[in-house]
């Protein structure tokens, strides 16, 4: 960009004269020369006092000239357009330095005059029209990246707009994994060949100008090995229930119909890292009425089909099992949609990672009946009758039940079904041997037979405990439990 642009001296005038200048942001100076009849020249400098060019994005920016006349040469300096306000300045006739403040710009440019010249005399004036520039940087107007995995072909298209018409940006691309690149186009796409978190810096800029966006971008390129389970407390991230205790975009208020919440899942409070690329949850809807479903998938900035979680098309309370793909990040967040007005609790059991020593593996089972609590179900002990009365917890050993599941297990894969002798609150399976956790795995408050698959955590002995608020009986099956490799 130039630092200085010198007008030729207009002469001496007899009549009125007009200039043109244009004003933006930036380094550098503008002199301006121009001669009153009967006077010495006066010079009139316009200075950006900005010490390297920052690119204009708000606010206000600040110019001044130095006029130098003699006392003989009585002249003054106003401007016609609001936005262009002399703040400050000498009396006509004197010299000294007048400033002036230009506004913030608009996307389009826009004009003003600012007469120079001799106090009441339009033959003795030169007026410069003033064009300010308008707001030029351009923007990047994607958000995210969508998570790539390691040795697939990868493409997303990144988008930018400016407010200057524009054909075309130039493209540039720094940091990021080995195989992607950024075509003049502007499409990212390649074949990551590292796994991992990288920083992908991109820039769009104006051709020919210095006008030019930047953003950066995380990018989770997962693992072309299989993830690894990894388990965790029982916890509740959302609850949208007034006084739930929950808050932002984890608590209040209901989700209403055809809405949207983003979950920052890693932000919870329940210990999820930003490594894990999937999550093991529960979730229950309270729906005000009929919810026609209730879908749940990774943010991401491209189209997704829509799916569905679970549905409560007669306005009943159902839990339902979920095993849902982490977005990218830095949130690694999900987006829940509700169909109809409803209260949403979601709680974690665990997620999946990229592997490591704590990390386990998933080994199926023939499905098999552990437990079952009604009358001639033909188990006993821990694993029969007789049914579980309201507010009591049974601890279940699985490794010492009929299926055979070995004591290297550290979760298992069950489906858990209630038979209530009446309305049945909340269900809740945990690692036994720790303390109850305020999380459900099931719900049936019209007394009816309930299901919901859990991937549960072993607790002391590998036994899990189950707590029923209400009177019921309860059906456990397994079919497949996760341990450590080999």
């Amino acid at each position: 960009m130039r630092t200085h642009r010198q007008l030729r001296p207009l002469g001496r005038v007899t009549s009125w004269v007009a200039a043109m200048l244009l004003l933006s942001a930036g380094v550098g100076s503008v002199s301006l020369l121009s001669q009153v009849p009967g006077c010495s020249a006066e010079a009139f400098t316009f200075l950006y006092p900005n010490p390297a060019y920052v690119p204009y994005i708000g606010g206000n920016f600040i110019t001044g000239w130095m006029k130098s006349v003699f006392s003989n040469c009585p002249s003054q300096a106003v401007s016609t357009a609001s936005w262009i306000i002399v703040t400050s300045g000498p009396s006509p006739g004197s010299s000294g330095t007048a400033f002036y403040t230009v506004q913030p710009g608009m996307a389009e440019p826009r004009i003003g005059i600012i007469q120079v010249g001799s106090v009441g005399s339009i033959a003795d004036r030169t007026d410069y029209t003033v064009i300010q520039a308008g707001v030029r940087d351009p923007v990047i107007t994607t958000q995210l990246l969508p998570t790539a995995r390691q040795g697939v072909p990868y493409s997303v298209q990144i988008a930018a707009a400016s407010p200057v018409p524009s054909g075309s940006f130039l493209w540039g691309l720094t940091g990021g994994p080995a195989g992607l690149a950024l075509s003049p186009s502007g499409l990212l796409s390649g074949t990551p060949f590292q796994s991992g978190f990288f920083t992908v810096n991109i820039t769009a800029a104006l051709p020919g100008s210095i006008y030019r966006a930047s953003r950066s971008f995380g990018l989770k390129v997962v693992s072309s090995s299989p993830s690894m389970f990894f388990k965790t407390t029982p916890c509740r991230v959302m609850d949208t229930r007034a006084g739930s205790g929950k808050t932002g975009d984890f608590g209040p208020p209901s989700l209403l119909a055809g809405s949207f919440r983003f979950l920052p899942i890693p932000n919870s409070g329940c210990g999820v890292p930003s490594s894990a690329v999937a999550y093991s949850l529960n979730v229950t809807v309270v729906p005000k009425g009929p919810l026609g479903y209730l879908s749940i998938w990774p943010v991401d900035d491209v189209p997704v089909e829509r799916t569905s979680t679970l549905n409560s098309l007669d306005g009943a309370i159902v839990a339902n099992a979920a095993i849902v793909p982490a977005g990218p990040p830095p949130f690694n967040g999900l987006v829940v949609f509700a169909s109809d007005e409803t209260d949403v609790i979601i709680d974690i059991n665990g997620y999946f990672g990229p592997p490591d020593l704590q990390g386990l593996v998933f080994y199926p089972v023939r499905p098999c009946r552990l437990a079952d609590t009604r009358v001639g179900s033909g188990h006993t002990g821990a694993f029969g009758p007789p049914s579980l009365t309201a507010g009591t917890t049974r601890e279940v050993p699985v490794p010492d039940g009929p299926c055979r599941i070995p004591t290297t297990a550290q979760a298992y894969a069950l489906n858990l079904t209630v038979v209530p002798a009446g309305p049945l609150g909340y269900l809740s399976a945990w690692p036994a041997g720790q303390p109850r956790p305020l999380v459900s795995t099931l719900n049936s408050l019209d007394g009816r037979v309930v299901a919901n698959a859990a991937i549960t955590v072993a607790g002391a002995n590998g036994a899990i405990s189950i707590y029923a608020s209400d009177t019921t009986d309860v059906v456990i099956d397994v079919n497949g439990y996760f341990a450590p490799p080999g």
